[in-house]
């Protein structure tokens, strides 16, 4: 089986819908490559808890 390939006004069409999809598709993936907006920003390792001294008994 081959395939017709279209020509004239129809080929323009086709080609104007390819585009307007790709188009399509790029806007509605922009905000992928975005960081989220909740993100708080900080770097490096988290917090370490501070240790309290062992206290001591009196007796």
């Amino acid at each position: 089986m081959s395939e017709r390939k279209a020509t004239g006004k129809s080929a323009q069409r086709e080609e104007e819908a390819k585009r307007n999809l790709v188009d399509e598709m790029s806007r509605e993936s922009f905000p992928a490559s975005d960081p989220p907006s909740t993100n708080p920003g900080r770097v490096g390792a988290p917090r370490r808890p501070k240790q309290s001294e062992p206290s001591e008994k009196s007796e």
